[in-house]
Parts: structure tokens; C-alpha cells; sequence
């Protein structure tokens, strides 16, 4: 089989919001890029910077930063977080598949694709010396592969990123033995008040 051979100056490996994010930076710039991802894997100021500031803020939830405290089903007191020297005086909620969506849409105003379903399997270093020159690539769905050449690598793959592994860079830190649950619900509660437009402390 042939492999196809491209180059370019930054490979993104990763299209989460931090790889799109950067892949837009690069586009305003007019740098040479690719960004790849497999399927399987201060802000407001810099979304204003990115030029989708506006969108994000209509597609999410506004909010003042603060907190009630409640403690036995009574609400005790109200904290406010006053932004009042900030461009962007309040708190934006977006889940992370919506931002995804409004940067991937701002990448194709700058008339820029994602290339998806593409996974990273190996870099090629230089003769002696620890520094990648190129990526072995393939495609989830016709496993045709690629040799990308590139002057610089970003790995935007997460904790468990795969660029990071291949390039033999250590994750130093300690672990930490806890187990957390990310989820979205709606709460249904009997206290007596929840300030509008706030962050609450629920104790209950």
C-alpha cells in the first residue's frame, strides 16, 4: 500500500475545544496546518478574540457569579462576585459538544476542514537525536495512510494523550485515588428561595 505524503508547519492532534481553539489562532495568522482527530476522542475574552464570542453567549446560559448558602433547608445569605471592570460582566455555560460545534462552524468561515476520523499511530524521528519529524497516520474508514512532515506537533488528545505517549514525554504527578461524576440534571428541590440568576451552595 502507498503512502501519501503531505507537510505542513503545526499538526493538531485533537478537535476538542483547546485543538479547534488553537486551529483557529493558527487560521487568523494565516499559518500552514492540519488538524486531526479520531471520533473517538479567561475565556470569554479569548472566544471574543476567536471572533465566536457572540455565539457562544446566545447558545448558553448567562449567569452573575455568586452563591446562596442553605443549611437545613434555610437560606442563610448570598455571596456576589461583582465583574464590573470586566468587558464580559458575567458567567456563560455551554456544554462542551455545543462549543465544539460553534468552533468547528467558525474554522469553516476561515474556510478551513477538520479532517476527521484520522488517527495518530507513530512518529518518525530524526536519525539520532529524540526529535519527531513526521506522523504516521490512518483513516478510521479506509485505513489509507499518511506521512504528515511538520515543523511543530501539538497534542491537544486529552489525559490520556496518545501525542504525548508516542513522544515518550512523562505525565509527572501524583494520583489521585477519588471518583468524581460529571453529569447534567435538573435539580428538584423544596427550599424556600434560590436567588435568580446565581450559583447556589445546596446544602440541605
Amino acid at each position: 500500500m502507498s503512502i501519501k505524503e503531505s507537510r505542513t508547519d503545526v499538526l493538531i492532534v485533537g478537535a476538542g475545544p483547546v485543538g479547534l481553539s488553537l486551529a483557529i489562532m493558527l487560521a487568523q495568522m494565516k499559518h500552514l496546518f492540519a488538524c486531526i482527530y479520531d471520533l473517538n476522542l479567561g475565556r470569554k475574552r479569548f472566544f471574543r478574540q476567536l471572533g465566536v464570542l457572540e455565539a457562544i453567549t446566545q447558545k448558553g446560559r448567562t449567569a452573575n457569579i455568586g452563591f446562596g448558602a442553605f443549611y437545613q433547608g434555610e437560606h442563610l445569605y448570598d455571596v456576589s462576585l461583582p465583574l464590573s471592570n470586566s468587558s464580559c460582566p458575567y458567567y456563560v455555560g455551554l456544554e462542551q459538544s455545543e462549543t465544539e460545534l460553534i468552533l468547528t462552524a467558525r474554522l469553516k468561515e476561515l474556510g478551513v476542514e477538520i479532517e476527521k476520523g484520522i488517527v495518530l499511530e507513530s512518529f518518525v524521528f530524526k536519525k539520532d537525536q529524540q526529535v519527531a519529524e513526521s506522523a504516521l497516520v490512518s483513516s478510521v474508514e479506509d485505513k489509507e495512510k499518511e506521512r504528515i512532515s511538520f515543523i511543530y506537533v501539538v497534542g491537544c488528545d486529552g489525559g490520556h494523550s496518545l501525542t504525548r505517549n508516542l513522544a515518550g514525554i512523562s505525565f509527572s504527578g501524583e494520583n489521585v485515588n477519588i471518583g468524581l461524576t460529571l453529569c447534567d440534571v435538573v435539580v428538584k428541590t423544596n427550599l424556600k428561595k434560590i436567588p435568580s440568576g446565581k450559583f447556589n451552595d445546596l446544602r440541605a
